[in-house]
């Protein structure tokens, strides 16, 4: 007998159920392609970028301050005996303006056309590659330029914080390309003559008057000892420089995407969960619809093998259609996630095309999607396999009726606990962040299998709720849910997953921006900010201001019409333990040195302190804080303290220009700038001990009766010199902005959840009526109306919701509370749990109603049954 046929027939007669079949494997399989894509880009782009500037760097040589060092080193180290090359290298962060108004930001790397080409392989495509005395010239990497629409031959104008007022006009001469491990690079790279960026980036040295730089890349001749190579060129230096290996630069980026990553992984495992029990419950429901004819097909000669192969050949058909066209509409959700991620974070990510060429997102894709389908059907086609053609035959599958297998109780609990054991572990900090997401998913899936115990008392208590208008239509609604327990069982179970997760990731997103914004308060006191570039929460580096514009601010001041100017500089620097009071987590690892975004600011405003103090907790220590950074003390942020283990009264060694300075912590300071990995530093403290130059941005208060006056005239000085003038409105509308819209995008996959659960009770409610046809048949003609028949169907949908929904939303709380906790560990900040019962409500008469929606189509079709054909039915 061939099946062939007949499987293309039952699956095209029933064309709603196949379609919603395939939307539940499309949107398992474009989460798990968009969401691969999506970090792979943002975790990749930075470091693919870093490698280009390190290229074949063997050693380098940097100021321990990140500030300039003698350009004249460059010479030194070339003569010492096993180098094969020294190569100077001036590298800032600045800002690209283009026609008026396009700011974008970039890093600018000052170069060595002669010898460069000793670590880095460039391709000049367009134009002529850079020449030593070139001066304002530069070359772009192409897909950079393309991407703004700059072409060979364009000027553009970049700021620069020496030689004069306002940015300064540079010529795009060639358009490069690289090789190697710099092919991937979009981000926003600048090549100029490496004299040319040292006059325009740093100066000359202002006691020596020597030519300076920022580091000295160099490379090793073939077979030498590195170590020993260190030892050689550290005599050479003076205090406050270092040689090293070259070290990661993308640490603060990727400690910043680390909470939106969390987020995406987590949301996106719950919805792979959603899409896994309703694909389950599809096929399952097709099984039972077509059971009768499955056992008419078994009493004419079918054996239980064809039976099987046949279910699971079409699973497969079905499951690569879906995978297919999740593949294409996860790629087109990857791309929109990186465009969103780019403009909110402020950071220049790649293209996700070059990863959307990797094999691995559709390798992981095609494995969810057969494996999945292919469970969904395997355990349909066992029960077929196993029921008899005469048992078939009746009306009601004798295994819907009955209770849930001892088995399934016993994987359930087991289950449970594994989940419960992985949380706690993860909120103890013994395991990674990753782990108790899965552990949570593994709680869930236990007790979704364990939820048949309770199915009956809670639909009973649920009816008795709801019967007391509709008695009739109300009890037949609950026979019809008990008829079929593990249908029912089923659909309440994706129910109580959408509302947990629903509940779980809303609340958390929700306490996570209130974090934020109560950050934003404490943090951000001035009235106006003066920067070379807008305050990234996706890097700690920054351009200097021009030297010139501090004078007429500075005039402002001595006016009265500023009451407080500070001043604030951002240095990478390396942070090392040498003294802790408390013990450490030994199961974790602490890094002998820690790169940090070293914060050097000015607070004059005596009565307000600009940190959201996570300790110490004494009231009278904190009043003192800034009394005690006045006298050398640190405040370290909650990320940085937690990868240390330390805290307040713990001591670190920091590098200056006059070699390692030891600093006492006298706080722990929530932050959100920079990831966190940061350390502030009073003002002339950082001045006394790292003699750095220049400044990054200044913060202004402005007395009561000057603050609207005051503009004007800082937006003209910040016109004047082409900066950046922000009021502390505009810096919270901009926090608002990316808190919003990293969070939207878990909203969005919350709401994907929900539509996912909708489509689990309209196949129950349409299974339901199918099966119902006679008996709702013989129903109308002994008198019950139309609108009872509908009434029944939304009865069923809303007892099936609420049995779902109500302890869904009850146990998301916990969720929630868990995840928070989970957090702390690896985040260092307690993210206090925060009850929001207008989102509880919103969550539940919402899901409800989505609910009693996806009765509307069943219902209307039970309403609408032809009397003749239903006493037909069979």
């Amino acid at each position: 007998m061939s099946l062939r046929r007949f499987s293309q027939r039952a699956m095209l007669s029933r064309p709603g159920r196949t379609a919603l079949t395939i939307a539940s494997i499309v949107i398992g399989v474009a989460a798990v392609v968009s969401v691969s894509i999506v970090t792979a880009t943002t975790r990749e782009s930075y470091q693919v970028m870093f490698a280009a500037v390190r290229g074949r760097t063997s050693l380098e040589v940097t100021a321990q301050n990140t500030g300039p060092i003698p350009a004249d080193l460059v010479a030194k180290i070339a003569a010492v005996e096993g180098v094969e090359g020294a190569v100077p290298v001036v590298q800032r962060p600045s800002r690209l303006t283009i026609k008026e108004d396009k700011r974008i930001q970039l890093q600018v790397m000052g170069i060595d056309p002669e010898t460069d080409k000793l670590v880095r392989d460039m391709e000049v495509i367009e134009g002529h590659p850079l020449a030593v005395d070139d001066g304002d010239k530069i070359l772009l990497e192409a897909d950079f330029a393309h991407n703004l629409e700059i072409r060979v031959g364009d000027d553009v104008r970049m700021l620069t914080n020496k030689g004069g007022i306002g940015p300064k006009k540079m010529k795009v001469v060639g358009l490069v390309k690289m090789s190697g491990g710099g092919a991937l690079i979009q981000t926003g790279l600048v090549f100029m003559p490496v004299k040319q960026a040292a006059l325009r980036f740093l100066g000359k040295h202002p006691e020596t008057g020597k030519d300076q730089i920022t580091s000295v890349q160099i490379v090793a001749k073939k077979g030498t000892d590195l170590k020993a190579l260190q030892g050689a060129i550290e005599p050479l230096l003076a205090k406050g420089e270092e040689v090293r290996e070259p070290k990661g630069g993308a640490q603060v980026l990727g400690e910043t995407l680390l909470s939106t990553e969390q987020g995406l992984k987590l949301t996106t495992a719950f919805t792979l969960l959603l899409s896994a029990f309703i694909i389950l419950n599809t096929f399952l429901m097709n099984v039972g619809e077509r059971r009768r004819q499955l056992a008419i097909m078994r009493a004419v000669g079918a054996t239980r093998d064809q039976i099987a192969g046949m279910l699971v050949g079409e699973s497969l058909l079905l499951a690569a259609i879906g995978t297919v066209v999740g593949i294409l509409c996860g790629l087109g959700a990857a791309y929109l996630l990186v465009s969103s991620l780019s403009k909110l974070l402020d950071i220049s990510l790649p293209s996700p095309v070059q990863y959307m060429l990797q094999p691995w997102p559709y390798v992981a894709a095609v494995i969810f999607g057969f494996a999945v389908s292919l469970i969904g059907a395997l355990f349909p086609a066992f029960r077929a396999w196993r029921v008899s053609p005469l048992e078939g035959l009746s009306h009601v599958s004798k295994q819907d009726m009955t209770t849930v297998p001892r088995i399934h109780i016993i994987i359930g609990l087991v289950t449970t606990i594994i989940g419960c054991v992985l949380i706690g572990l993860g909120i103890a900090g013994k395991i990674p962040i990753d782990i108790p997401q899965y552990g949570a998913v593994a709680q869930l899936i236990g007790i979704v299998l364990m939820y048949p115990l309770v199915l009956v008392p809670f639909s009973y208590v649920t009816s008795l709720l709801m019967g007391w208008r509709r008695p009739v239509e109300t009890n037949l609604a609950l026979k019809q849910i008990l008829r079929h327990r593990g249908r029912t069982s089923l659909t309440v179970g994706v129910l109580f997953i959408a509302g947990a997760t629903g509940v779980a990731m809303a609340h958390s997103i929700l306490d996570n921006v209130r974090n934020l914004k109560e950050w934003y308060r404490k943090a951000l006191v001035g009235d106006y900010y003066v920067r070379g570039m807008l305050p990234s929460m996706a890097t700690g580096t920054s351009a200097d201001l021009p030297e010139e514009i501090e004078a007429p601010l500075v005039a402002l001041e001595k006016s009265g019409e500023i009451a407080y100017l500070d001043r604030a500089k951002m240095l990478e620097a390396q942070a090392k333990v040498v003294k802790r009071a408390q013990p450490v987590d030994i199961t974790k690892e602490i890094p002998d040195e820690l790169n940090v975004i070293l914060i050097i600011r000015q607070s004059h405003e005596p009565k307000t302190s600009p940190f959201d103090l996570i300790s110490p907790p004494e009231p009278e220590k904190r009043a003192d804080i800034l009394q005690r950074m006045r006298a050398g003390d640190v405040i370290i942020g909650n990320i940085a303290a937690a990868r240390l283990q330390v805290s307040d009264g713990d001591t670190l060694e920091i590098g200056g220009s006059e070699g390692n300075h030891q600093v006492h912590i006298c706080g722990v300071t929530n932050d959100y700038l920079a990831a966190g990995i940061t350390l502030y530093m009073d003002w002339d403290v950082g001045k006394k001990l790292l003699n750095f130059q220049g400044v990054d941005g200044y913060i202004i208060r402005a007395r009561p009766d000057q603050l609207l006056a005051l503009k004007p005239k800082l937006e003209a000085i910040s016109k004047e010199h082409d900066v950046l003038l922000n009021s502390q409105a505009e810096i919270g509308l901009r926090v608002n902005r990316i808190s919003n819209g990293i969070s939207g995008c878990l909203w969005g996959l919350i709401a994907l959840g929900f539509i996912v659960a909708a489509f689990g009770v309209v196949n129950t409610l349409s299974m339901n009526v199918l099966e119902q046809t006679r008996e709702l048949g013989l129903l109308r003609i002994v008198a019950m109306t139309r609108l009872q028949v509908r009434r029944t169907i939304s009865i069923q949908a809303l007892i099936i919701g609420a049995v779902g929904l109500v302890p869904g939303v009850l146990f998301g709380l916990g969720i929630a509370y868990i995840i928070n906790l989970a957090m702390e560990p690896s985040y260092g900040r307690p993210i206090e749990f925060t009850l929001h019962p207008g989102l509880m409500l919103f969550a539940l008469v919402g899901s409800m109603l989505i609910t009693w929606f996806a009765a509307v189509i069943p219902a209307r079709r039970a309403a609408s049954v032809d009397l003749a054909q239903a006493l037909h039915y069979e």
